[in-house]
């Protein structure tokens, strides 16, 4: 656990800029608060070095506010925080630029308030520290504690299987654990294929096997080929689009190779993921939220897709949209239309609602580069930015 600390602050450490103020994006998680909390301490011990400027997205849903926390970490590190709210989303364009500056389609909307983040960082900071990258090679997905539960039946440990079962338990709540399994089970008998155009599934009907036979194997390919690659790209173009340099010191290669070097047991431990992040960095942060329940970025996605129903439907009823041949475009507008008018089960929503971003961001992204009259419109919008 010291080694890792060891390597955790020096990764900070180096990416620290002499001359520029650093802005922290904090989500009142444990990943961005700890690198937070561990710049403010390097920042402490060092004279002649710009205040450190904490940047949040927070959300007007009760279900999705984090600010108890961000305000914890604020105090602990006495420094104030600069909000900004995604939720009051308005404005169509902003959608329409935010494609236009990730340049290809991107599986969640989540990305949309980063990209806020980075707006609201224009004149505050020129470098930014991210916390992204710790939950794919320390086990912090939902995903990995359940490929290492199954590694633990394979490999016959059923001592250590129960153990973490029940301590699973004790952190997080029964019922939750239970809506996730049955939400694997139920969604499996939902076909996306009836979503796409005919032709389009025939000729690619290709599936490909990952790579994942051991919670080890999980991790390398979430590291080297799905979840961080993904996470780069938008990270390098949200900045970007706003004269901005992103750095991310979970992404040190020290720091993974000597995590992925570990037994499974420093990742996933006691019903804990991040098992070896949560010891190296204890008392080094508040405790409140190292000891909180982990929840994904909180989106009220389902509130952003309502807003702009109108135009949605505009989208996918389009002539244009027909033509691709892509997408079955009357199960699309009946599905979008029971999704806004509540006529669907809770999983049902939340797996639809990711499925209709997607197949959204896709329309939107060939009606900006495909489709020269849009290219022509955005671009003109982009530069006044």
């Amino acid at each position: 656990f010291l080694k890792f600390q060891e390597l955790f602050f020096d990764a900070i450490k180096i990416r620290m800029p002499p001359e520029l103020s650093i802005g922290s994006y904090l989500s009142g998680g444990l990943d961005s608060t700890a690198i937070v909390c561990l710049t403010q301490n390097l920042l402490s011990k060092t004279k002649n070095t710009l205040p450190q400027t904490l940047i949040s997205a927070i959300y007007s849903e009760k279900q999705s506010n984090e600010q108890p926390f961000i305000e914890d970490v604020a105090r602990f590190t006495n420094e104030k925080v600069n909000y900004v709210y995604p939720s009051t989303i308005k404005s169509w364009d902003d959608i329409k630029k935010f494609v236009y500056h990730l340049d290809e389609p991107v599986t969640v909307l989540n990305y949309y308030a980063y990209w806020c983040l980075a707006r609201t960082t224009v004149g505050l900071a020129k470098v930014t520290f991210s916390g992204q990258g710790a939950d794919e090679y320390l086990a912090g997905h939902v995903d990995h504690s359940f490929t290492y539960l199954r590694e633990l039946w394979k490999r016959k440990k059923i001592g250590r299987l129960f153990k973490e079962i029940v301590m699973a338990l004790n952190k997080y709540p029964f019922g939750e654990m239970v809506r996730y399994i049955i939400a694997r089970i139920s969604l499996r008998s939902i076909k996306v294929e009836n979503l796409l155009g005919h032709k389009f599934v025939k000729s690619n009907n290709k599936k490909s096997q990952q790579p994942i036979d051991s919670l080890h194997s999980h991790l390398i390919y979430d590291t080297t080929q799905k979840r961080i690659p993904m996470h780069l790209r938008v990270g390098d173009r949200v900045t970007s689009a706003f004269s901005l340099e992103s750095r991310f010191p979970f992404l040190d290669h020290r720091l993974i190779e000597f995590s992925l070097s570990q037994p499974p047991t420093f990742d996933i431990s006691n019903g804990s993921t991040k098992y070896i992040l949560r010891k190296a960095i204890q008392g080094l942060i508040p405790e409140s939220v190292l000891s909180r329940r982990k929840m994904a970025t909180p989106i009220p996605l389902g509130t952003w897709l309502t807003v702009f129903k109108q135009e949605i439907i505009m989208t996918f009823n389009s002539e244009r949209f027909r033509r691709r041949g892509y997408f079955n475009q009357s199960v699309i507008l009946d599905i979008f239309k029971r999704y806004c008018d509540g006529k669907m089960n809770g999983l049902e929503k939340k797996f639809y609602g990711e499925i209709i971003w997607r197949i959204l961001n896709v329309e939107l992204w060939l009606e900006t580069f495909f489709d020269t009259e849009h290219f022509q419109i955005i671009s003109t919008s982009v530069e006044n930015l």
